[in-house]
């Protein structure tokens, strides 16, 4: 299926939204959104070492977190809701989800980039021992290559082509109707990319923080433009729900 160029139209953590703004345009229906969600924080997020495609648990606070976005999403319609299959998404999917009565369905196809030999390891270990493909990594991110994982252009590939299954499974009977996808870090970010129009190259230029929301929303249906509504939003501390 080949979508129309997509339009972006974000309220972001750039423009500083409300959390009162964010629930209202998420209240008010449309023909299709999807609620795309990074995982709450685990141990390995909070040492600063790479996760990849390893299965490391939510921490204490990833699952505070995944509770705040549930209250903060419970007066929110959610008519079907997607996880990656790894435990971090998985069960911040499920936290999320207590205030409504549906099924989730894991989707092995959005599972974190896989990244080789430096699965494990920190930041500063992987500085150390693959000081030129990290240099690459970090200012060309789309350039690496000759590693052991996988590279942007085909984990891009990956989960677009999961992006397009998920709007297929996604149609229905129903008027307007609301999709929760709960992923990484990266898959998010590939998927931003794509749905804006930037280049891989850009792919650090598009944060994604733990439980933050994006709403992308498709105003006529998956044939037509898609629109990013909500772009990285971290629900604060003071909300008001």
């Amino acid at each position: 299926m080949m979508l129309k160029l997509n339009f972006f139209n974000a309220i972001s953590a750039k423009s500083a939204p409300t959390d009162e703004s964010v629930l209202s345009l998420l209240v008010k229906p449309v023909k299709l959104r999807i609620i795309l969600v990074r995982h709450g924080e685990t141990d390995w997020n909070n040492q600063n070492r790479l996760q990849g495609s390893t299965d490391v648990p939510l921490n204490d606070k990833g699952k505070l977190q995944a509770e705040k976005v549930s209250t903060f999403l419970k007066n929110v319609p959610i008519h079907q809701a997607f996880s990656s299959s790894l435990l971090r998404a998985k069960d911040t999917a499920s936290i999320i989800l207590q205030h409504h009565n549906i099924a989730l369905e894991t989707r092995p196809a959005l599972a974190e980039i896989h990244r080789g030999h430096w699965q494990g390891m920190t930041l500063e270990e992987i500085e150390i021992q693959y000081r030129e493909q990290f240099n690459l990594w970090r200012k060309h991110p789309h350039r690496l290559q000759n590693y052991s994982g996988e590279t942007l252009q085909s984990a891009s590939d990956r989960v677009w082509t999961e992006w397009h299954n998920l709007l297929n499974s996604s149609q229905s009977q129903l008027k307007f109707r609301n999709v929760l996808v709960v992923a990484h870090e990266g898959v998010n970010r590939l998927l931003l990319c794509r749905l804006t129009g930037l280049s891989l190259s850009k792919f650090w230029e598009v944060p994604q923080h733990n439980t933050a929301l994006n709403a992308i929303d498709y105003p006529w249906g998956i044939r037509g433009m898609s629109r990013v509504r909500v772009k990285n939003f971290v629900i604060p501390d003071n909300c008001h729900y």
